[in-house]
């Protein structure tokens, strides 16, 4: 068969067929892409195409809630910036002001937690990885808001509740305080209400991401900053709502003996006590108070004889004198003094009916009067005003008008008055007076015991117990004793207190204590003192000195004095804990000196770099505030890295120079020098040259000891043999 040729176009060239057969070829190759290809790329482009579609319904859908969202914002920040300027005297308006913010932030928070909460692409973006932790903090952050709203209903409920007692006429007999302590005791669960939902709005704030868009950050921050202020005001309300009701009465009359002390005798617990009371507390009021001269109970005919401490007996009360009620304040700690003072009493009164003991002195009767304003007592034409109470008391009580009546009976009426006036008060000054008294007992011129155990922690919870601190590291108290021959002139005499610290290689302590007495009973400032009877002659101070140390320190030297020079202590004892020494001085018009040496064993906290050395000094009870000056070196060739706050430091001394009116702590960090264990750190024969040869050898022989001797029976069998 002939093979038949095609045709060929007459303009056609070489090169065509070959196009021809490209063509042909790719639009093969179209024809041959696989079907599901072409449908995943519809779907792609149809998931594009719906999702820009969701996103412009969605950004016009949700527009509104971002809206409501920005004008949630600001009604919860004007909630807080109001509750902020609330004062202790709000009022209705005020309490209506809060109320509208509240209703509404809580108008504005609903329709949010609906959307957020059940909206479908809000869901979606949950899911999401890229979104999903944004919308959980934002629901975190919602939940927290709902928890808050919750305690600020309860909230409001109360404060209403409150604002109920204050706008009640008072009649005088204390009925505000009575209904206040009412309220406190009934509400209890409620302010466990509003705690619970504080804490529950933390761990929602708590539960939030990390790394979350600045509004969110920012918003929680805000939130956390305000609860975390506010958290623990709550939590000592509910401590004291726990107890504080029950200590006024209102589970039963609750009896308490107030010792009023005067700080012109000084004694330990805050002064002589020359006048004590009966106070009943019944439903919040009181309902009794009886104050009398402590010398005529002291003074009841046929009293057992009860001994007194050895140098209560030796300066004061002589071999006969028995201890009695106006003697009690001896000791320092005043859980201590506060029962022997109820012992005594109970003895000499027969009276066992008492469930507290609450001291106070004619310092914290000044601040008090510093809210009050000045207190009369008509039938005796006298005036107490603040900053004068002392004298006051004083010129009224040395010499009675007519000889058989009580010549403290005045106390007993200014007592009374007093009490009346801080009762009836307006309330807007409840918290002036409640820092008025806390001042107090942080100065240690009020301090308070009671039987109960849980109400005792609360006292010493809020530092009112006047107690010798247990705090850890180095302690010192200085504590002085108005002995015989007694006068007033704690009152014109001026003590200032310096101590010395040189902290060895060890971590002990070389503490040097100098005590400056001035006594400027001659001088212009005592005459009205010194115009009053029986305040005492020649201007004569006499002290029984006490100064506290750490458990078990070790007497080093004692040197000073004025007519007589001191060489040693009288006594070395323990109280509270501590290690006492015990000296006697008298103090003439003019300048007084003494100085003790001790060691403080191993006061520093170490760790493989570095030492802390921590020191409190507590303040005197009933001692006005003195000037304080500290200096601590550490070791040589150790490095002072940081120190509290107010300290100075030169070189390896950190310095602090202070008015102390309360206790006051100190620390020092610092770098630690390098041991030398060496065995040419110590030499055959040094041992028996003191405590400073045991401590260089400390380390040598517990390096040679057999390693089942532990350091501290080591330590302790070096100092026994010193």
């Amino acid at each position: 068969m002939t093979e038949e040729r095609l045709p060929i176009a007459s303009d056609a060239t070489p090169e065509q067929p070959e196009r021809a057969r490209t063509r042909h070829h790719r639009s093969h190759h179209r024809r041959a892409v696989p079907l599901w290809r072409r449908r995943r790329t519809l779907v792609l482009l149809g998931t594009l195409a719906a999702l820009g579609l969701v996103l412009v319904v969605g950004a016009i859908r949700y527009s509104g809630l971002v809206h409501d969202a920005l004008e949630l914002r600001d009604s919860m920040d004007r909630l807080a910036a109001d509750i902020k300027t609330l004062g202790p005297d709000f009022d209705r308006t005020a309490l209506d002001r809060l109320q509208t913010d509240l209703d509404d932030v809580e108008s504005r928070l609903g329709p949010v937690r609906d959307i957020v909460g059940s909206d479908p692409l809000v869901a979606l973006l949950r899911a999401a990885p890229l979104t999903g932790e944004q919308v959980r903090g934002a629901d975190d952050l919602l939940a927290c808001a709902t928890d808050l709203t919750r305690a600020g209903d309860t909230g409001l409920s109360l404060a209403r509740s409150y604002v109920q007692i204050r706008e009640k006429a008072g009649a005088g007999n204390g009925s505000q305080m009575a209904d206040l302590v009412a309220l406190m005791a009934s509400s209890r669960s409620q302010v466990i209400e509003i705690s619970d939902a504080i804490k529950a709005a933390n761990s929602e704030l708590d539960m939030m991401p990390k790394d979350l868009v600045s509004q969110l950050a920012d918003a929680r921050g805000q939130v956390l900053e305000e609860l975390d202020r506010v958290q623990p005001d709550l939590d000592a309300y509910l401590r004291v709502q726990d107890q504080l009701p029950d200590m006024l009465g209102m589970n039963g009359p609750r009896r308490y003996l107030v010792l009023v002390e005067d700080p012109a005798e000084l004694w330990p617990s805050g002064g002589f006590i020359g006048t004590y009371g009966l106070v009943t507390f019944d439903q919040g009021r009181i309902t009794k108070s009886l104050f009398q001269n402590a010398l005529l109970l002291d003074s009841t005919p046929g009293l057992p004889y009860v001994e007194p401490p050895a140098a209560l007996k030796d300066h004061l009360l002589g071999a006969g004198g028995s201890w009695q009620l106006a003697d009690a304040g001896w000791s320092p700690d005043f859980p201590t003094s506060a029962q022997e003072a109820l012992a005594l009493y109970t003895h000499e009164s027969g009276d066992n009916q008492i469930d507290g003991v609450i001291a106070l002195n004619t310092y914290s009767i000044d601040l008090v009067l510093g809210v009050t304003g000045p207190v009369s007592v008509p039938n005796y034409g006298v005036t107490f005003t603040a900053g004068q109470t002392t004298m006051t008391a004083l010129a009224n009580t040395r010499q009675p008008a007519d000889p058989s009546t009580d010549r403290k009976a005045i106390l007993g009426a200014f007592g009374g008055q007093l009490l009346n006036a801080m009762l009836t008060m307006p309330t807007a000054k409840w918290p002036d007076l409640m820092n008025a008294l806390g001042n107090a007992a942080g100065q240690r011129q009020l301090m308070v015991w009671t039987k109960d155990s849980g109400a005792e922690a609360l006292v010493s919870w809020a530092g009112w117990d006047g107690a010798v601190r247990k705090d850890a590291g180095d302690y010192v108290e200085a504590v002085d004793v108005n002995v015989a021959p007694t006068s007033k002139y704690n009152l014109v005499t001026h003590r200032t207190q310096d101590l010395a610290v040189q902290i060895d290689d060890l971590g002990d302590a070389d503490d040097t204590l100098t005590l400056n007495w001035d006594n400027e009973a001659d001088q212009p400032e005592a005459s009205a003192l010194r115009a009053l009877p029986y305040t005492g002659t020649d201007g004569m101070l006499a002290d029984y000195l006490r100064v506290l140390t750490p458990d078990q320190s070790r007497l080093q030297s004692v040197s000073g004095g004025r007519l007589a020079q001191l060489t040693g202590v009288e006594e070395i004892s323990s109280e509270a804990g501590r290690t006492a020494y015990g000296l006697f001085l008298l103090e003439p018009p003019g300048l007084t000196s003494a100085t003790i040496s001790w060691i403080s064993p191993r006061p520093v906290e170490t760790d493989n770099t570095t030492g802390l050395y921590r020191l409190t000094v507590q303040k005197e009870a009933g001692r006005p505030a003195e000037p304080l000056s500290v200096r601590i070196t550490v070791p040589k060739s150790a490095i002072i890295l940081e120190t509290s706050a107010g300290m100075t430091v030169d070189g390896r001394t950190a310095s602090l120079q202070t008015a102390a009116a309360t206790d006051v702590q100190l620390w020092v960090r610092y770098s630690l020098p390098k041991q030398d264990v060496s065995a040419s750190a110590w030499t055959p024969g040094r041992a028996s040259s003191g405590v400073c040869a045991a401590k260089v050898s400390r380390q040598f022989l517990a390096s040679i000891m057999e390693p089942r001797l532990h350091e501290d029976q080591l330590f302790t069998w070096i100092s026994a043999v010193n």
